[in-house]
């Protein structure tokens, strides 16, 4: 699927539009699965395709049942103060995108 984790390569992977509304929405699919395994995997991510999150606003308030992010700190810890992250401007361009993104759809 997406982001590739084990390092496969596109000539190893077929390439599969979930929905034909929208012909960017595309995940590879490994080569090597039997024939009707893969039918049946595009049939499943097919039929199953709402609930796929494309981008930050696709999701939408997900329930602290589900899953939740915590922090733990001790309160006696002493606070540090780290020195400021320099990027250049192509990566702080890319940077305030992602957070704008993020500050969009809510997350933070």
């Amino acid at each position: 699927m997406s982001g590739n984790p084990n390092n496969k390569t596109e000539e190893e992977s077929d390439t599969f539009r979930v929905d034909p509304g929208h012909p960017e929405r595309t995940l590879l699919i490994d080569s090597s699965l039997h024939p009707h395994e893969k039918t049946l995997f595009k049939q499943f991510l097919s039929e199953n395709s709402d609930v796929l999150a494309w981008s930050p606003t696709d999701i939408t308030k997900i329930d602290p049942e589900v899953i939740h992010h915590k922090l733990s700190i001790k309160a006696d810890t002493k606070l540090v103060k780290q020195n400021p992250k320099r990027m250049n401007e192509e990566r702080s361009r890319a940077t305030s995108n992602k957070v704008n993104r993020l500050l969009q759809a809510g997350f933070i």
